[in-house]
């Protein structure tokens, strides 16, 4: 519960298309707990994840549109909780019939909501997901029982939580046969510890600083176009705390031009609060794309940020997201460098580099 809560509180984690949600989060902390406490291998392991990966994006690609999109679901609470019943099912070496009933009563205590976005609930999701799939396994270990089609019965997962229409429950397994989700969707590292949704406007705002610099004080407003995605999701508009800047365009924006560079110290309540980043964020509007509205997140997956200049020029940047292969968004080098950004607020430079 804490070490999966704690993996998300940053927003730094990774996220994967096909759950529209954030895997590691929700799969590696449950797994590392009963590896270690069962003795198992690092090939375990591996296995565990790959597996949780694989049921948690089989699932959600048959679950309706409307699921993450319309109906206030956050995907990495329900979804995830599935996943991680499958990888604990893997390290307890629970055979089909115990395996069937854990993901079934993790299926039971599966939630998240997008309307808590912005708050200490948003990581707890994770955490939860975690929680749920390490007790369900072990109570099904221990001769607790479940409905064996809980995800595809007339009342079960798949149904609920699609709002009862829209979704394709033969469609999981068929998924399961035919693609490997690691390899195809496979994982996007973050490169702002912000919500993903902001994550192609700040490519975007910050390949226009790379080139030239730009004064806060003669930005006379800036438009950014989105996909469907981004309102949904970045929900602060006027943000006052550290939790709901990190799902507000407003703010990641405005920040990038008056500090010149996202980070870990972006999010703190006073950088929030200055008086200058206040005024900015008042001077972001954002909108999607025309046509847009109402269509799906992978639709038209681009955003366009323009810097009008109270000189009459305008600055504008396209950023275009990739939604194949199985690690995007960074290099190597940016990995290691977030991790060594990361590292240093715990350990000293010499044990970074160490641990590196």
């Amino acid at each position: 519960l804490i070490n999966g809560a704690m993996s998300h509180a940053l927003d730094y984690d990774d996220i994967t298309r096909s759950t529209k949600g954030h895997p590691t989060a929700v799969l590696l902390p449950g797994t590392l707990a009963l590896a270690e406490e069962q003795g198992s291998s690092g090939h375990d392991v591996l296995l565990a994840y790959m597996l949780g990966f694989e049921v948690a994006c089989s699932i959600g690609e048959a679950m309706s549109v409307a699921y993450a999109d319309d109906l206030g679901w956050h995907p990495t609470g329900p979804l995830g909780a599935l996943g991680a019943a499958a990888a604990a099912s893997h390290i307890l070496k629970l055979d089909p019939q115990q395996t069937s009933m854990t993901i079934s009563l993790a299926a039971s205590q599966a939630a998240g909501l997008r309307g808590n976005f912005g708050t200490m609930t948003k990581p707890f999701h994770a955490g939860a997901a975690c929680r749920t799939g390490v007790t369900s396994a072990k109570l099904v270990q221990a001769g607790f029982t479940a409905a064996e089609d809980g995800l595809e019965n007339r009342f079960g997962f798949i149904h609920a939580f699609s709002g009862g229409q829209g979704y394709d429950a033969d469609q999981v397994l068929q998924n399961l046969g035919e693609k490997c989700y690691l390899m195809e969707s496979g994982v996007e590292i973050k490169k702002y510890p912000c919500c993903g949704s902001a994550h192609l406007a700040l490519d975007a705002i910050s390949g226009l600083l790379a080139e030239q610099p730009i004064d806060a004080a003669q930005v006379e407003r800036v438009d950014v176009l989105v996909d469907f995605d981004p309102p949904r999701s970045l929900i602060h508009y006027r943000p006052t705390t550290a939790l709901e800047g990190k799902f507000s365009m407003q703010y990641c924006l405005a920040a990038a031009v008056l500090d010149g560079k996202v980070g870990l110290g972006t999010f703190t309540d006073g950088q929030i609060q200055r008086p200058e980043a206040q005024d900015f964020i008042t001077r972001v509007n954002m909108r999607r794309i025309p046509g847009n509205d109402g269509k799906p997140s992978w639709v038209e997956a681009y955003n366009q940020v323009e810097v009008h200049l109270k000189d009459g020029r305008v600055l504008s940047r396209r950023a275009d997201r990739i939604d194949t292969g199985a690690l995007r968004g960074v290099t190597m080098s940016e990995i290691e460098g977030k991790f060594r950004n990361c590292a240093v607020s715990a350990l000293s430079n010499g044990a970074a580099e160490e641990l590196l």
